[in-house]
């Protein structure tokens, strides 16, 4: 019996530590997401700026 609980816990284990992998996957591709959003952001504001930076007072 207590060697089924003991390959009950090495499985609980190895699945505790596939979770924070995938954890930190995770926080890792999205920051890197945000980090895209973010450069992506500045080019959009970078053409406004181009186009006419007085766009927005003509009336």
């Amino acid at each position: 019996m207590s060697l089924i609980r003991k390959f009950i816990e090495y499985l609980k284990s190895i699945l505790a530590a596939r979770l924070k992998e995938n954890k930190e996957i995770r926080d890792i591709e999205r920051k890197g997401y945000i980090d895209t959003r973010k450069k992506e952001a500045f080019k959009r504001g970078q053409q406004k700026a181009k186009r006419d930076p007085y766009e927005k007072l003509r009336f």
